[in-house]
């Protein structure tokens, strides 16, 4: 679900953006028009996708049409081709202008909330830049303002036009309210794993904290200590000076590009912003996203837990076809997994107990984990 999220969110935007600059002269048609502008950019490297390999598409994705370039393309030559049509409403060329611009940088703008972040002046080399306040797949903000939006739309005449807007305010501050929410809730999150870190006398080389997916109560730590990930899970309800406990993931190594001739792995590094493990084999390696989090299994073996990344590939230099090759994630048990995690959520920590292990390695099986309390 997470490509309707990417779309849902960017086109309520779109239609709000629209509805605040055209909306008195065009009425809904600024909606549909802001929403469909804003869908731009994600049909653009869509369609790029189908045509490049996965590392290229990897490399392209938020980056190709998300770029100011391609926002200051769009504000250039989109009023060229809609200010014809719009010619009896009289729109001025500046408004019209910054209408087709703040469309589409729409998407840029929420990928930059997210985990993965977006690559801003793509194509000249420089990191991603992402914030981790809202998880892949969580449509909450999209939802909340469609809401407003769909409540304003039979609204048409002059005399309606202060309730309209006041509905758009409404729709837009509880979009807002979300992310204010996942804001505070994040620094609270950070703090703790923080401290606990900390107290355990451990300089953190990197460390990041990632929303969990429609859940602004639990976040999950991620930092890298040498050779070793450790991952841990807390809840906003949980105050600094409360223990937790953290699962120690080896990198596999800390030069991804040693072992290959270096393309697709640092296409993958790049994507990653350094966020990965790997296991290597006869063939090549298998890849992961630290980021995107796992999806978990108990019971396979009594007492465990088994832990599939969400995000991993299969890189095979000697591949005649593709070398990076996307796997599918794991979604057996989510109702078990969604029912645990809204538990710890709120601070039941029993709820995900059970001795770790890394799964879902092409060829290997499962690799006990460590983990520290």
């Amino acid at each position: 679900m997470e490509w309707l999220a990417a779309i849902l969110v960017p086109a309520a935007i779109g239609a709000a953006a629209g509805e605040v600059l055209l909306g008195k002269r065009l009425g809904n048609q600024a909606l549909a028009w802001g929403a469909t502008l804003a869908t731009g950019p994600w049909l653009v490297e869509g369609l790029a996708g189908l045509v490049l390999s996965n590392s290229l598409a990897m490399v392209c994705h938020a980056a190709l049409a998300h770029s100011v370039w391609a926002v200051s393309a769009a504000a250039f030559f989109l009023p060229k081709w809609l200010g014809p049509k719009w010619k009896r409403a009289k729109i001025p060329r500046g408004r019209l202008v910054a209408f087709c611009g703040l469309a589409w940088a729409v998407p840029a703008l929420w990928q930059f909330l997210g985990v993965t972040g977006a690559q801003f002046l793509w194509p000249i080399p420089c990191p991603r830049v992402a914030m981790c306040l809202v998880a892949p797949g969580d449509a909450a903000p999209g939802i909340l303002l469609a809401c407003g939006l769909i409540a304003l739309a039979p609204l048409r005449t002059k005399k309606e036009l202060p309730k309209r807007r006041r509905r758009w305010w409404w729709g837009v501050g509880l979009a807002f309210g979300y992310l204010g929410l996942m804001a505070i809730t994040k620094l609270l999150a950070g703090a703790g794993f923080r401290a606990d870190l900390a107290r355990r006398g451990m300089e953190t080389g990197r460390f990041c904290s990632c929303p969990t997916a429609w859940n602004p109560l639990l976040w999950r730590g991620i930092a890298i200590q040498g050779e070793d990930v450790w991952l841990g899970e807390r809840s906003v309800w949980e105050w600094p000076s409360t223990p937790m406990r953290w699962t120690v993931v080896s990198r596999g190594g800390t030069n991804l590009t040693a072992e290959t001739d270096g393309t697709e792995a640092a296409r993958v590094d790049a994507f990653t912003g350094g966020w990965w493990i790997r296991r290597s084999n006869k063939t090549g390696m298998w890849l992961a996203d630290l980021r995107l989090g796992t999806h978990r299994v108990w019971g396979e073996r009594k007492g465990m837990v088994d832990f599939r990344f969400r995000s991993a590939w299969v890189l095979e230099p000697g591949n005649a076809g593709d070398p990076l090759r996307p796997l599918r994630p794991e979604t057996g048990g989510t109702a078990e997994q969604f029912k645990r995690l809204a538990r710890r959520s709120f601070g039941d920590r029993a709820a995900c107990d059970g001795l770790p292990r890394l799964a879902g390695v092409p060829g290997a099986l499962p690799e006990i984990l460590l983990t520290t309390d």
